[in-house]
């Protein structure tokens, strides 16, 4: 309530502002969905994905300037409930999350699939462990 009232307050006496805490509540609001879907994996699957974003330089198409663009670092497993269905299927902490129902993981895209908070039903992780070694598994089919 007093964040709404906070909002309307800068609404009526510096209009420009506003759209800027409108906005920044909207990307707060955001992570906080990401983090719920990240949370619905775990106690649904029994892990925890997390991915890491780091900096690239790039160019603007438009302008030609040079730009640093965020960009996947790496998709991982952070934490795997012990005697969980991915225990079980042998997911370890640490492990690199390479793909989510075969689509190459480029950003949050792929939590919203592993809740099925898109829509789209999460079937099958491609994961390489600590060793180097590719492995599947398949999720919904023998749970």
């Amino acid at each position: 309530m007093k964040r709404l009232f906070f909002v309307a307050f800068l609404c009526f006496t510096v209009s420009g502002c506003a759209v800027g805490v409108i906005a920044g509540a909207g990307a707060m609001d955001g992570a906080n969905r990401a983090e719920m879907q990240k949370m619905a994996c775990l106690t649904r699957y029994g892990f925890l994905p997390a991915l890491e974003f780091g900096w690239a330089s790039g160019t603007d198409p438009g302008t030609g300037a040079a730009v640093m663009e965020s960009v996947l670092s790496r998709a991982y497993v952070q934490r795997v409930a012990p005697g969980s269905y991915a225990d079980r299927s042998g997911i370890s902490e640490g492990d690199l999350i390479l793909t989510v129902n075969d689509a190459n993981v480029v950003d949050y895209t792929s939590i919203e699939t592993m809740s099925e908070s898109n829509g789209q039903r999460f079937s099958k992780l491609t994961l390489k462990n600590s060793t180097g070694k590719v492995y599947i598994v398949k999720f919904n089919s023998t749970q």
